[in-house]
């Protein structure tokens, strides 16, 4: 396998860091997309020169050392496995994972940063950071962008800023998404609200759905092999309206990247991030006092089924998770860290559970999907250390 040696180490973001509000928030990305000035947007390039523009890039990462702190794979050399795996744990677009010569991605060696080439630009550069460190993110992505921009030619108007082929993208090219853990706020039925406040800070607060790529008509639905996972392109994950959300996992970024700087963007969506973090712990201290058997039954019940369940489809383990996370955020589980609970929720993705199989003769039916994953939550969360 091609990919063996980031599969060998979790990402950093997974290991949740100390006071970025880690319980609250899962991660926090942020997404810059940059064009060639020579070249015609990706999707107008022929396939001689979207490997002409991978050519380029690949050299200045090469020039510029960095293909000896992280690597680089040429998505068409991959099986549909390891394209999978990328995709699943953030590194890729759902749109790479049918992938087309010229297409690759350089991931650095821990994992939070990726430069995906051709996907819906000819560089998009994607940091992930765990909890609430947009700044964090923003100052990688931004000294990666000054870095590759010191040797490339970047598409730029003196009047739009930054040429993108989405032209909602257009400007800055900047696009940052914080992902939230929200189950008190959707089980008071306060998301409505949220919605409204996102929107007058011209913010997108959406749900996060599961499933395929959309559009994606190459897999044919007699294989399930998978079609359950988690998607995020330069827009964010896949998006639901906020009460159809799976996990209560929620999603809140910019809606705009024209006529505001970078930093302008950041501050508003921390901002607005921070402001529902607040009315998040506020309901869960209410839920605590007046409801605290409820709470308890509830973590409890799912703790039982992670250690008992012989099938689990993937919706279901983001219920048990979501569960688990509020448990340990209101002290009500002290032996399992949060790292565990991330390192779960990408782990019980369909390509990652497959992976973790010892003998692969054959493809896997629903019904093994469901008896791995299982298998996984159990191994993972009976032992004390975890």
């Amino acid at each position: 396998m091609q990919i063996a040696p980031i599969l060998r180490h979790d990402p950093t973001w997974q290991q949740a860091a100390a006071d970025a509000h880690s319980d609250l928030v899962i991660l926090s990305d942020c997404n810059l997309g940059r064009n060639l000035t020579d070249f015609p947007f990706p999707n107008c390039c022929t396939e001689d020169e979207l490997l002409a523009v991978e050519s380029r890039i690949v050299r200045v990462l090469d020039q510029l050392n960095l293909l000896a702190s992280g690597h680089y794979f040429k998505l068409v050399d991959l099986d549909r496995s390891e394209v999978q795996l990328l995709a699943e744990r953030q590194l890729i677009s759902p749109a790479l994972t049918s992938p087309k010569p010229g297409q690759g991605v350089y991931v650095s060696q821990d994992q939070s940063l990726s430069i995906l080439v051709n996907d819906e630009d000819h560089c998009c550069i994607r940091v992930l950071t765990s909890g609430l460190q947009l700044e964090d993110a923003w100052a990688r992505a931004s000294l990666m962008d000054d870095t590759l921009g010191g040797v490339l030619d970047y598409s730029f108007s003196d009047q739009f800023g930054f040429l993108t082929q989405n032209l909602a993208h257009l400007g800055t090219g900047l696009r940052c998404t914080v992902v939230l853990h929200l189950p008190g706020c959707a089980q008071r039925s306060e998301l409505a609200d949220l919605r409204e406040t996102a929107e007058e800070s011209e913010l997108s607060f959406r749900g996060i759905g599961i499933g395929p790529p959309s559009g994606d008509t190459e897999r044919p639905e007699s294989n399930p092999l998978f079609r359950q996972a988690l998607y995020s392109s330069m827009d964010g994950f896949t998006s639901r309206m906020p009460y159809d959300s799976e996990g209560d996992l929620f999603q809140l970024s910019n809606r705009s990247t024209l006529g505001q700087t970078e930093e302008e963007l950041l501050f508003q969506v921390k901002q607005c991030a921070s402001g529902f973090i607040r009315r998040e712990e506020a309901i869960r201290k209410q839920m605590h006092a007046e409801e605290s058997e409820v709470l308890f039954d509830r973590v409890e019940r799912a703790r039982a089924l992670t250690l008992r369940a012989h099938l689990v489809p993937f919706s279901e383990s983001m219920a048990l998770l979501s569960s688990l996370r509020l448990g340990v955020s209101l002290g009500l589980i002290s032996d399992i860290p949060l790292s565990a609970l991330n390192r779960s929720l990408i782990g019980c993705q369909d390509a990652h559970v497959e992976s973790r199989r010892e003998q692969k003769e054959g493809p896997l039916s629903e019904l093994d999907l469901k008896r791995f994953r299982a298998a996984l939550l159990k191994a993972r969360f009976e032992s004390p250390n975890n």
